[in-house]
């Protein structure tokens, strides 16, 4: 009888530490992930752009969404584009970005419209802080529109492109934030 209890008591610790263990096993992971994910170093919202740097977002594009929604958000883009060139004078604007954003989700095409339509002297720059190329570019353009993607671009990387701006007399025209729908793994 006295080993019938201890086995019971046994079965009941041993159940214990198994739904223990399984809750560690579920909740540990994902206080980890929130750590890194905190502690990282990288643009992880538009808001990180407006309100960290001060900088206007023009739109946010998000890689992953139906083509019509896509579609949208190209067209609100171009067309705060058009009206900042035409307020401002300026159709000397340049897209530049901290990572290669050249084939990333719309900005083909946002670039590609702006030119064509609103922006006579407009080009696609590149890396400017590691192009000389996207460098002359710059320092030859009457503003720029920075394309950032989010879970990539450096909040350190994203300072160094906003004071070469600054020592260039470039203006900043805005930021277009490229995001995506999928788990943020990049």
């Amino acid at each position: 009888s006295t080993q019938g209890v201890s086995s019971a008591a046994s079965d009941v610790y041993k159940r214990q530490y198994t739904v223990l263990g399984a809750a560690a096993g579920f909740i540990l992971p994902a206080i980890i992930f929130e750590i890194v994910y905190i502690l990282s170093r990288k643009l992880k919202a538009v808001s990180d752009v407006s309100d960290s740097f001060r900088v206007d977002v023009l739109g946010n594009v998000v890689d992953g969404t139906d083509k019509a929604k896509a579609q949208e958000q190209i067209e609100y883009i171009c067309a705060q584009l058009a009206v900042l060139a035409e307020k401002s004078q300026k159709k000397n604007i340049v897209f530049a970005s901290t990572v290669d954003s050249k084939n990333l989700a719309g900005i083909d095409e946002i670039a590609d419209k702006a030119i064509g339509k609103t922006l006579s002297d407009a080009k696609y720059a590149g890396t400017v802080l590691s192009d000389a190329k996207a460098l002359k570019f710059l320092e030859a353009a009457e503003g720029v529109v920075l394309i950032e993607k989010l879970f990539a671009t450096t909040y350190n990387d994203f300072e160094k492109e906003l004071q070469l701006c600054k020592r260039l007399n470039v203006p900043v025209v805005g930021c277009i934030a490229v995001s995506y729908t999928h788990l943020r793994a990049h």
